[in-house]
């Protein structure tokens, strides 16, 4: 009896890895459907789309980039959200002698909490590593738009409690960079 329990429980969960793979790439496959379509683009501009302008160049990085998972192109990114997010500075008073701020707090949490699935989505065979790296190329490049726009207030509060990486992605998919 406790081995057939055990059996439905592995087949239930088998079960559900392949479905959570083909709902995050459906995800993907609409939201960029959606960008490809002229009058689907003009629809979700005028719904809930952050539009923002691209961010050009990445900025040039002050320490040696370490490697990623889901390569080099990403660890450029990465590294560029870690260096120009985080800010540190020296403070002259108190037990500490430097101070971290973090700008736009919610923003890098959503990139910190992508980065993480995709890390354990990827080792768990979930997810393709060319598709999460597909994924999270678009999260970076979104972060970095984020942080050179001057208003991206509405994006930052749709983030903000936003825990599953599903509601996560959804929101970096309603983003359209020009």
């Amino acid at each position: 009896m406790k081995q057939m329990v055990l059996l439905q429980l592995f087949m239930f969960f088998s079960m559900l890895l392949p479905a959570q793979e083909l709902m995050m790439a459906d995800l993907v496959a609409n939201s960029k459907e959606a960008k490809k379509d002229p009058a689907a683009e003009e629809a979700v501009t005028k719904s809930n789309a952050f539009v923002f302008d691209g961010y050009g160049e990445l900025p040039k990085s002050e320490n040696e980039i370490e490697e990623h998972f889901l390569g080099e192109i990403i660890a450029h990114k990465w590294s560029a959200v870690n260096q120009l997010f985080i800010k540190k500075s020296s403070v002259s008073v108190g037990f500490g002698d430097s101070y971290v701020e973090t700008l736009k707090p919610s923003v890098f949490n959503a990139v910190y909490k992508m980065n993480s699935f995709y890390k354990k989505a990827c080792n768990k065979n979930v997810i393709s590593i060319t598709e999460a790296a597909k994924q999270f190329d678009w999260v970076l490049d979104c972060a970095l738009a984020a942080y050179y726009s001057p208003d991206s207030k509405a994006f930052e509060e749709a983030l903000v409690g936003k825990r599953k990486p599903e509601e996560i992605l959804e929101v970096f998919n309603s983003v359209i960079l020009k």
